[in-house]
């Protein structure tokens, strides 16, 4: 399987699939739980559009947590290495949730590598509900275990239109959670992400392009906090209407189609 070692040792997992030397290149950034197989269908999506990075941070899919504790700013200094590995000098990111935050955070800190960025299921203050939230995740992974922790997940993660047109494959979508995660990495992941600071506080250094996309029944965006993160990088905010928290899944074909616009 591909991969490359960190500077801290860590095996970094990562798919990249190159479409041809005049087409931008799109990097994805996971959220919470999530993989670089997440991403598969929305790769395909725009396979004609762009050369497509797929990778797996610390602690997520087939990639170890190395020597370091994931933290914002390892996450971000290993997409760095890995696109400076593979000759990537420029590119777009793509992230949802978490990985949002992190492509976020790297639009800021590394200009010279990022072109434009457009980020899913993020607000721009991680607000008392979110914490909460987090806390009580914490709490369940620790106390009942992945499968608890994955029920309890579902609900947050979905609009009401996707579960309800879904409902008889949640059972399946469940135990795809609980197969692609480790528990202790899991746990580890959420920690750190009690700890990072406000989204805005990264976006207000960006300096590229940047699109914020948002469902409008995702549970876990306060009130106009998306439109606030897009004010504070000076981007352009779209809504998903009827979707929920994990766009590139409730909303695949127009969550590319917006992707293929603002990418170019």
């Amino acid at each position: 399987m591909p991969g490359y070692r960190t500077l801290d040792g860590a095996g970094l997992y990562y798919e990249w699939y190159p479409a041809g030397p005049n087409l931008p290149v799109v990097v994805f950034f996971n959220g919470t739980a999530q993989c670089a197989a997440n991403w598969q269908h929305i790769r395909k999506l725009m396979a004609k559009d762009a050369s497509v990075l797929l990778f797996d941070g610390r602690g997520q899919g087939r990639t170890d947590t190395g020597r370091e504790q994931p933290s914002l700013a390892g996450h971000c200094l290993d997409a760095a290495e890995l696109l400076e590995y593979l000759g990537i000098s420029q590119a777009n990111l793509a992230g949802v949730s978490h990985g949002g935050h992190v492509a976020l955070t790297l639009a800021g800190e590394r200009p010279d590598l990022v072109r434009s960025v457009a980020v899913s299921g993020l607000g721009a203050e991680y607000g008392p509900r979110v914490r909460l939230i987090l806390s009580s995740w914490i709490g369940t992974l620790q106390n009942r275990g992945l499968t608890a922790w994955a029920r309890e997940a579902l609900p947050l993660v979905f609009g009401e239109p996707f579960l309800k047109g879904h409902e008889s494959i949640l059972g399946q979508i469940e135990a795809s959670l609980v197969q692609r995660n480790d528990p202790a990495a899991l746990l580890t992941h959420m920690q750190a992400l009690l700890r990072y600071p406000d989204p805005r506080i990264q976006a207000e250094a960006i300096r590229c392009p940047a699109l914020i996309l948002y469902g409008e029944d995702d549970p876990l965006l306060g009130s106009g906090q998306a439109e606030k993160l897009a004010r504070s990088c000076r981007g352009e905010a779209r809504r998903f209407p009827g979707a929920g928290h994990t766009l590139p899944a409730e909303a695949p074909r127009d969550f590319a189609a917006c992707l293929r616009e603002f990418f170019g």
